[in-house]
């Protein structure tokens, strides 16, 4: 601390780097780890390595200056979060290939048939006859599979990758809105990049991952109508919560979250 109580000289700096240093350790250990479990050996050294260096050196890129808007975006250090998300992403989803089970492979076997021209699975008894709310995530991936290819879940994959990254562009909003702090605007969204189950979910072929994407968008836009005052911000939120239900229908839970924000 300054003598007399001032601000604090904490080096924010400094300590980004080491976060993001210690992130891509953890990331790089990691594939390196499972490169041996797969028997590629010396392979997974160069996406291991790649991680670290491109996490190490990113740090410095991270602006110091304290002169911004307390409700403005850490735009730099969004960038430099976002660039190692998605790297640690890319690397993860190249190296770890995992086929859907239960529901997603249910999604997506219908989507392959419709792709087809077989729409047995819409007949009374079949998946989509009994489950008729699905039709908005096979639809999607119904898109993918024309794009892509069957059995190639990858684009969906890095498409989920890309949501989850503007989910930490959306936290740092909100918190902006919220507390309008530049603290804690940059904290939020690298806790949330540290959180690692995160890149788990971009496996998923099941729509959730865009679900809670436009969701959180929703809600973001409800935060900024009543903090600002501007109710014409409502109707984008209603826009984007009923794209959060069409990927995911239980996103309709986030419906009653922004209602508790209205009327609480």
């Amino acid at each position: 601390m300054r003598a007399g109580g001032g601000e604090s000289n904490f080096d924010w700096q400094a300590f980004y780097v080491r976060v993001i240093s210690v992130f891509g350790i953890l990331i790089a250990g990691y594939i390196l780890i499972l490169s041996m479990i797969r028997g590629s050996g010396v392979k997974g050294f160069v996406p291991a390595a790649l991680t670290f260096l491109i996490a190490s050196l990113s740090g410095r890129f991270i602006r110091t200056d304290n002169a911004v808007k307390k409700d403005a975006l850490p735009v730099r250090e969004l960038l430099v979060i976002s660039a190692c998300f998605l790297t640690a992403g890319t690397l993860f989803i190249s190296q770890v290939r995992l086929l859907p089970e239960s529901d997603p492979r249910e999604v997506v076997e219908m989507a392959e048939q419709l792709v087809n021209g077989d729409v047995s699975c819409m007949l009374p008894g079949e998946y989509m006859y009994r489950y008729p709310y699905q039709s908005g995530v096979v639809l999607y991936v119904m898109a993918a599979t024309v794009i892509a290819g069957s059995a190639n879940t990858m684009l969906v994959e890095m498409i989920n990758l890309c949501a989850w990254i503007g989910m930490l562009w959306l936290f740092s909003h909100l918190a902006a809105l919220l507390w309008e702090t530049p603290v804690i605007t940059k904290t939020v969204p690298l806790a949330a990049s540290l959180f690692l189950p995160a890149l788990f979910d971009t496996l998923d072929v099941y729509g959730i991952s865009l679900g809670i994407f436009f969701s959180l968008a929703a809600v973001d836009c409800a935060v900024f109508s009543i903090k600002k005052r501007r109710a014409v911000m409502m109707l984008p939120a209603a826009l984007l919560l009923t794209a959060g239900i069409f990927f995911k229908s239980n996103s309709k839970i986030w419906g009653l979250g922004i209602l508790a924000i209205l009327f609480v």
